[in-house]
């Protein structure tokens, strides 16, 4: 009875302050608002007050130290300051809120396990406060915003990592993002305190095996971004699953211009059997080392066995990329992602990517390492259902390039996904150059006659198409993520005699921001619905628009919306994005226009 008398009480008190506020002018209620609250709140009325422990713990779990997609210093700071006061870690905070709170933070380490290399103090304390727990160490994972290049030092940072190896034995998962203390950090876990400092002081340092850190033991994933290392490192000799290699220069090229650059890292993987998944990215992009990509080079001699990997993540320049791919024992189905760009000589302005002509001639290395991966699954009847068509989203890759994803298989044997992505400046000549790169690649594909689900995100002319009528007859699902590019599919409809995918039953708009041709789009649906030699009764083709950011007015929203439900047509979905507002005047529908996704 006492709570629900507590809970009436709160609401008669909200109540009060809003009839105070409601006779106050517009511009001094914050004011007004902040002197009623400026007065002690009764604890018994405050709702958190009366939370279970185990409640609390249990949101508490949701707090992170850090959070690598957000900025955690404030807007105006200069995004090149490098020492600033950070805000107080989260958990800290909490336990600084009340007794009840600190009782709940203190006594349970898995809440202090999440930390943030940047504050001796804090790293200390948070080790100490994680008791026995398993460690996630992040070294600054916001480096890539400072705008550093080369390897820079920080004192401080530098003192709070060495608190961290005395903890090493229980760190689980480890992420260093460089370049800060780069050479620092490698020396400090392959040989120690005493010879990182005196790396960091700036003399020579000759280790010897017996100088070796024991290898963590718990260790289970590494990610290496903008880092360079070498083998010895002993974080490499751990049982990782995981392991994540971003610009990481595990060794530099030697001497003779036929050195294979794949050398350093098949090395390492040799030493990691127990790997379930692996991402290597950009692991040679320095520009003295372009002119050793002018060989077609083949695997390293004495393969990497990684019996236990399931996902396969790979972005660099092709022959590099393949010949690491080439240099690996693998088991069948790996989930496999190829993301190549071109490769060439910089000149003074922009970097020439001669190679981009040759791509072509890698695609027999492709197909005979797809042919490895999923031929025996495909022959036994397994087939992907699903196909992404998209754009690179890397901020490193400055050429067109197109993905080729491939999800949902229909039995177990196969990946959950195919991803693929292949240079197409060859192409950049004419409309469409990432579908006409998709093209010449699907016989090097395993079988896509399973495919149900076609997702577009890139501009597809009628050409590329009308080549894609026969390998995608089964699709019953289609998703556009541009405006031309549906415009291109209706007309290729209307062209052909038979129907552009038969079997479609959904049709997803996810974007197509501009698209005005909706008498093409109602035409389409009513041929549909009649019949044909393919489909003799007809097929009511359904029709949805998740992000419907298209040009118009309320009127004319309303008119269309009417218009299709009369003829049969309604949409299963008519999402508005946020923040949308209409145009205050028709659009001229007969204009040509360039269009772009959302």
């Amino acid at each position: 009875m006492s709570n629900i008398e507590n809970d009436q009480s709160i609401l008669d008190t909200v109540n009060r302050l809003k009839d105070i506020l409601r006779d106050v002018p517009a511009d001094e209620q914050p004011a007004k608002a902040a002197a009623l609250f400026s007065r002690p709140i009764d604890p018994s009325l405050c709702f958190i007050g009366r939370l279970p422990p185990e409640l609390l713990l249990h949101i508490f779990t949701y707090c992170k130290y850090f959070d690598t997609d957000s900025r955690r210093w404030p807007w105006w700071a200069d995004v090149h300051m490098r020492d600033f006061n950070r805000p107080w870690p989260t958990v800290l905070a909490l336990s600084h809120a009340c007794r009840d709170w600190r009782h709940v933070t203190n006594s349970h380490g898995a809440l202090w396990t999440e930390i943030l290399v940047d504050n001796e103090r804090w790293t200390d304390l948070y080790i100490e406060r994680s008791r026995d727990a398993p460690l996630h160490l992040s070294f600054e994972p916001f480096a890539d915003r400072r705008g550093w290049s080369g390897n820079v030092q920080s004192e401080s940072y530098f003192d709070a990592a060495l608190c961290t190896l005395d903890a090493l034995g229980r760190v689980r998962e480890l992420d260093i993002c460089g370049p800060l203390n780069t050479e620092e950090l490698s020396t400090l876990f392959t040989a120690g305190v005493e010879h990182a400092l005196m790396v960091f002081n700036g003399d020579m340092v000759m280790i010897k095996p017996e100088d070796f850190i024991c290898t963590p033991p718990s260790l289970r994933i590494l990610s290496l971004k903008d880092f360079w290392t070498n083998s010895r490192m002993r974080l490499f000799h751990a049982p990782l699953t995981s392991l994540s290699l971003s610009r990481t220069y595990c060794g530099y090229p030697g001497p003779h211009i036929d050195e294979r650059l794949v050398s350093p890292v098949v090395e390492i993987l040799g030493r990691i059997p127990t790997l379930e998944h692996l991402v290597v990215t950009l692991s040679t992009n320095e520009d003295e080392d372009f002119h050793h990509l002018v060989d077609a080079r083949g695997p390293h001699p004495t393969k990497a066995s990684l019996p236990h990997l399931e996902t396969l993540h790979v972005h660099d320049e092709l022959p590099q990329a393949l010949s690491l791919i080439e240099s690996l024992t693998l088991p069948p189905n790996v989930k496999l992602s190829v993301v190549s760009e071109a490769w060439g000589e910089y000149d003074r302005e922009e970097i020439i990517h001669e190679s981009a002509w040759q791509i072509p001639s890698y695609d027999a290395r492709l197909r005979d390492i797809l042919h490895v991966q999923y031929a025996e699954s495909s022959n036994q009847g397994a087939r992907f259902t699903r196909l992404n068509i998209m754009d690179s989203q890397e901020a490193e890759i400055n050429t067109s390039s197109v993905t080729i994803e491939l999800l949902d298989p229909s039995t177990p044997q196969l990946p959950d996904s195919l991803l693929l992505t292949v240079d197409c400046e060859m192409y950049l000549q004419g409309s469409a150059p990432g579908v006409k790169a998709l093209l010449r690649l699907i016989p090097s594909l395993p079988p896509v006659d399973g495919v149900r689900n076609l997702e577009i995100y890139v501009d597809t002319d009628e050409e590329s198409w009308e080549g894609m009528r026969a390998p995608f007859a089964s699709v019953t699902h289609l998703t556009v993520h541009l405006g031309e590019a549906f415009l291109s599919f209706l007309r290729t409809d209307a062209a052909g005699v038979e129907p552009l995918f038969p079997r479609l039953e959904l049709i997803t708009l996810d974007g197509c921001y501009a698209f005005t041709q909706w008498d093409e789009f109602r035409e389409f649906l009513r041929r549909r619905g009649e019949p044909s030699k393919s489909n003799p009764i007809g097929t009511l083709v359904q029709w949805q628009a998740l992000v419907a950011d298209f040009p118009q007015t309320e009127e004319e929203e309303r008119k269309l919306l009417l218009d299709m439900t009369y003829d049969g047509f309604m949409p299963v979905k008519w999402c508005r994005p946020r923040g949308f507002q209409y145009e205050s005047s028709p659009k001229n529908v007969g204009t040509r226009w360039m269009l772009s996704g959302v």
